[in-house]
């Protein structure tokens, strides 16, 4: 009810804090299947040797459509996943798994393949955790459960539970580095404020 919205699809180089372009779509085209368009238009309107050295974006944006589209005109990408069950399943094989490195403030990374369902091919992904600090409650994972089933466990000293998010990229930087480029994306945001 009321006037329609709007929303606003904004391509920043982000270090520099430069707006490149925006375009104005209707507030119910918000997601990156009406963003992407205008990336590849803007980028054709560039001269390949000022192309940026990647694109990045959250998790609306690792799709295989756009990750296909971006290796076909050769630019490299970095995307974070949604928790999808194929997601957690590669999670849950490797939380106790040796190799993870450690970035910077209390995150790890480790660096693997996955090949999704709706994905064309494998792609490399690093999974990023950081340790909880505070104690958690464990339910099982069912909508039937009432809430008063929930239970508070103690958890042992050496045990520890973690936050987990995953990223996409075709780029073949150490998995510090695409942290850090990740956790970087957040500067876009100041853009905006």
């Amino acid at each position: 009810p009321g006037r329609p919205s709007h929303t606003y699809h904004t391509y920043l180089m982000a270090n520099l804090r430069l707006v490149l372009d925006v375009e104005v779509q209707a507030g119910n085209q918000s997601a990156s299947a009406y963003s992407a368009p205008g990336l590849w238009a803007l980028l054709e309107r560039i001269p390949r040797a000022n192309w940026p050295a990647f694109i990045r974006g959250d998790c609306d944006w690792g799709s295989d459509a756009v990750m296909t589209e971006a290796e076909q005109l050769g630019i490299h990408y970095l995307f974070k996943l949604r928790q999808s069950p194929n997601v957690k399943k590669l999670i849950l094989q490797r939380h106790c798994k040796p190799g993870w490195e450690r970035t910077s403030d209390g995150f790890e990374a480790l660096s693997t393949e996955l090949k999704l369902n709706a994905w064309t091919q494998a792609r490399r992904v690093v999974l990023v955790r950081r340790r909880l600090q505070k104690a958690i409650v464990i339910a099982p994972d069912t909508q039937n459960v009432m809430p008063q089933q929930l239970t508070l466990l103690e958890p042992a000293e050496h045990m520890a539970a973690y936050e987990y998010s995953v990223l996409v990229t075709s780029l073949d930087s150490e998995v510090t580095s695409l942290v850090q480029h990740y956790r970087d994306r957040a500067d876009c945001e100041n853009s905006f404020d």
